[in-house]
């Protein structure tokens, strides 16, 4: 089995940290993104992980050959230049690697998703498996699919009817994960595509079944600094209470930096703090504040609701309120 983790966006909400560091390298609560993602692919016998790659190709490749250097599958790389491809396109640039098999299943390498249970994508793969469809597509119960953004219209069967904001049947947000059958690639044109206009839609239309597996997952959306802090907050916030028995969360934190997930964050007067670096005494924290690792922190320095991440230098008397902050 194969998994592709979409690793190509150009993360443009986040610049200017995004300049220098692809979104799937921003560190979420001091794990990479992109090690959030492959995490969901845990429970399944994962033998080889391709990444599409654009923006910042070779910083992002550090990164993960980095995360993954214990990893138990082959990384391999689907490089996409001058162009982006697109959601669509991603799978068409790579299709080398999947051309021998009879599904692969995909997840994006940029945002959080929390599963209630951890062995969540080894039931949405038996969920593909049973029905025998074109795409089968993780989805979850969220107020604003149908309002705020494009909703999956599901009906009875769990197959697809729509995408859009508006629809008949139930609505239910995409979480970006899929099982894709290899029949998908006669759908995709050549080069830059969407995946759902240009693919997934149009087989609909032709006759083909696409099914929807509901799930409760906690989904953060992570694209622009308001979201990122936002669900930097939810989480620490979280820990105490609906995450606090999370299998997902416990083994990923205990696997990647060896810790206990609940005591991630601890409290600094006001603020509530997760950090792998040392704090000098005379700094002043205030709301949620995560420090990655080899953070050099000056002195007399101020950090309110700001995530720092790794490697960073912070200069005497320097000030950071909600950002995210790398140098």
């Amino acid at each position: 089995m194969k998994g592709f983790i979409l690793s190509a966006g150009l993360g443009t909400r986040l610049r200017p940290l995004t300049y220098e560091v692809p979104k799937p390298g921003v560190e979420f609560c001091n794990i990479p993104l992109v090690k959030w993602a492959e995490a969901l692919l845990k429970p399944l016998p994962i033998e080889e992980l391709v990444f599409n790659l654009h923006h910042k190709p070779e910083v992002l490749k550090a990164v993960i050959e980095k995360t993954f250097s214990n990893s138990r599958p082959t990384l391999s790389y689907s490089l996409e230049v001058p162009n982006i491809l697109g959601s669509g396109g991603a799978y068409w640039g790579a299709r080398q690697y999947f051309q021998s098999e009879d599904f692969l299943i995909s997840v994006n390498g940029d945002n959080v998703l929390i599963p209630e249970k951890a062995d969540l994508l080894k039931n949405l793969v038996d969920f593909h498996q049973q029905t025998q469809s074109l795409a089968t597509l993780l989805g979850t119960p969220d107020a604003r699919a149908g309002k705020e953004f494009n909703a999956l219209w599901v009906n009875e069967k769990n197959q697809l009817l729509s995408v859009a904001k508006e629809g008949a049947g139930r609505p239910l947000h995409f979480t970006g994960v899929m099982v894709l059958s290899k029949k998908l690639f006669s759908y995709l044109p050549e080069g830059v595509s969407n995946i759902f206009q240009e693919a997934l839609l149009p087989a609909l239309q032709q006759g083909e079944t696409i099914s929807v597996m509901e799930a409760p997952v906690t989904w953060y959306e992570t694209g622009d600094y308001q979201n990122f802090l936002f669900a930097t907050e939810d989480f620490q916030k979280k820990l105490s209470s609906d995450l606090a028995q999370n299998e997902f969360v416990k083994s990923l934190y205990k696997s990647f930096l060896n810790l206990d997930h609940t005591q991630l964050f601890k409290k600094s007067g006001s603020a509530n703090v997760f950090s792998l670096s040392e704090i000098p005494r005379d700094t002043k924290l205030e709301g949620t504040v995560v420090l990655g690792s080899h953070v050099q922190v000056g002195a007399d320095c101020q950090i309110s609701e700001s995530t720092i991440l790794s490697g960073s230098h912070l200069d005497n008397h320097s000030r950071y309120k909600q950002t995210i902050f790398k140098n």
